[in-house]
């Protein structure tokens, strides 16, 4: 009865063995099933504080709680999968303009950022672009966006489909579908002009 006992539980623990080293993948397997191999990042950093800088002066600084790298690839980027916080500068080094985003992509080689999900900008004016999606073109020093965006100043709620501003977003246009609301004062009853 004994040898019965232990020649199942050797005949289990062979059993779980194959079903464990079945379900793992090898590269190879991934490849042929997604048509990629798995890339894993070239390294991981964690609460991290970049300064980019032009000539002289800091043009911005980016602060994220991780940032994965996959410059090993070949088409290189930086992917900010946990959120991103952007200050952009002057060429006197004040603040001009802020960009909160949950997700941010940086493609090293074409020099475009790609921010998604609860995009935020605000300049120095205090307007506030708020969309899903954006990209910063630095080569271009522009900002823009495809989808829908709503641009709040002082007086005046701003949405359409789509927009560009210059990356300190200190002038913009909407690309369509544009309306407006503009906010009017109301005076009470008795009080003078």
């Amino acid at each position: 009865m004994k040898s019965h006992k232990m020649s199942v539980a050797v005949a289990v623990m062979v059993a779980a063995t194959f079903l464990f080293l079945a379900c793992t993948n090898s590269p190879e397997e991934i490849k042929q099933v997604t048509g990629q191999e798995e890339v894993l990042p070239l390294n991981v950093q964690k609460n991290i504080v970049y300064e980019y800088s032009d000539s002289t002066y800091k043009r911005l600084e980016v602060r994220a709680p991780e940032v994965q790298d996959f410059s090993q690839i070949k088409e290189p980027y930086r992917e900010f999968a946990l959120g991103i916080d952007v200050t952009f500068f002057d060429k006197l080094g004040n603040p001009e303009s802020h960009l909160k985003a949950n997700y941010a992509k940086e493609n090293i080689n074409e020099k475009l950022w790609e921010a998604r999900g609860d995009v935020v900008v605000v300049n120095e004016k205090g307007e506030q672009i708020n969309t899903e999606q954006l990209f910063w073109d630095v080569k271009k020093e522009i900002i823009y966006s495809n989808v829908f965006v709503k641009i709040a100043t002082g007086d005046e709620v701003i949405m359409g489909d789509g927009f560009e501003a210059d990356q300190n977003f200190t002038s913009y246009k909407i690309k369509g579908n544009v309306k407006g609301e503009i906010q009017i004062e109301e005076k009470e009853d008795g009080e003078d002009d």
